[in-house]
């Protein structure tokens, strides 16, 4: 079952966020420490008006736990929904971490899609995009890295084409579009 993301799913959650983004919240923290960046992503997504914010997430959940999630907003509001994360970023870590735009006005963007790992290959991130598709008002775009061809893959799969590469955190990805 699909269904919105509520705070009280936050320890579900972050760990399959982590698994989407483990290299980027390194860098947010300034070290690669499992546990912290798990605890960064948990108290990000049970509070509101951020990007990680359980306000812009769903979840697929079987037998009452949380297997999947799938975090998304409009890509006019990254800017207001950035700064919160950056504030806490630089007071908790005392880092003034500066990111480049990974979205833009005129998609729905996802941030991250995530599917526990013994849970893979079940159609499960299937869902949740399609889910997402039958809400969406404007074109749904992601970030797909660049050595990561079986998300490409799932991505073209599921109707997206590839847009331009993009620089995120160090990394490069490829921009993909649903219209």
């Amino acid at each position: 079952m699909i269904r919105p993301a509520t705070a009280t799913d936050a320890a579900s959650v972050a760990p399959l966020m982590f698994q989407a983004m483990e290299e980027i919240v390194y860098k947010m923290i300034g070290k690669e420490h499992r546990e912290e960046a798990i605890a960064l992503l948990e108290s990000l997504f049970g509070q509101e008006n951020n990007q990680y914010s359980y306000q812009n997430a769903w979840v697929y959940e079987e037998n009452s736990s949380v297997i999947g999630s799938l975090i998304a907003y409009d890509g006019k509001e990254l800017d207001m929904l950035r700064m919160p994360v950056l504030l806490l970023i630089k007071e908790h870590y005392g880092i003034d971490i500066t990111l480049e735009d990974e979205t833009a006005a005129g998609e729905l963007y996802i941030d991250t899609l995530s599917v526990r790992e013994e849970a893979q290959g079940r159609g499960i991130g299937s869902a949740l995009i399609e889910h997402l598709k039958g809400i969406a008002t404007q074109p749904i775009g992601l970030l797909v890295d660049v050595h990561n061809p079986a998300a490409e893959r799932l991505y073209t799969r599921l109707g997206f084409v590839y847009t331009h590469e993009q620089n995120l955190a160090g990394g490069v990805y490829k921009h993909l579009i649903f219209r």
